[in-house]
């Protein structure tokens, strides 16, 4: 039986600091005009009933942010802006290869971009 355990802890903690040593830093970026209406974004984990980011109203140019666990969370934003309508998979597979540890995600009139800093903008969708 004490053969089994001291590999298994080793395991779990090799985990526990994997999981938490990945570490993203996101933000969520309006360039949209404030006309017809500002940019609303409301943005949630789908692994955890409790990281619900609540409903933010942003002005043009201006972002929130917050950071998760690559390894054991994964957050979706739902935008709204006038009469569109959209989501986002924030860190996505369409998102990975346009960011490192710090990822900006900008809505714009046209539809939506990421990238590593605010000057390097990919689009990755358009609203639907």
């Amino acid at each position: 039986m004490s053969r089994l355990f001291l590999p298994l802890v080793i395991i779990l903690v090799f985990h526990l600091v994997c999981a938490t040593s990945l570490e993203i830093a996101m933000h969520v970026v309006s360039g949209v005009p404030d006309n017809p209406t500002k940019l609303r974004v409301h943005c949630t984990s789908r692994r955890s009933l409790t990281s619900d980011l609540g409903m933010r109203t942003l002005n043009y140019g201006q972002e929130f942010s917050w950071s998760f666990s690559y390894y054991t969370d994964f957050y979706v934003c739902k935008f709204y802006w006038g009469s569109k309508t959209d989501s986002v998979d924030v860190y996505g597979e369409r998102i990975q290869p346009f960011c490192g540890r710090v990822c900006y995600l900008a809505a714009k009139a046209d539809g939506f971009y990421v990238g590593h800093d605010k000057k390097s903008w990919n689009k990755i969708q358009d609203w639907i």
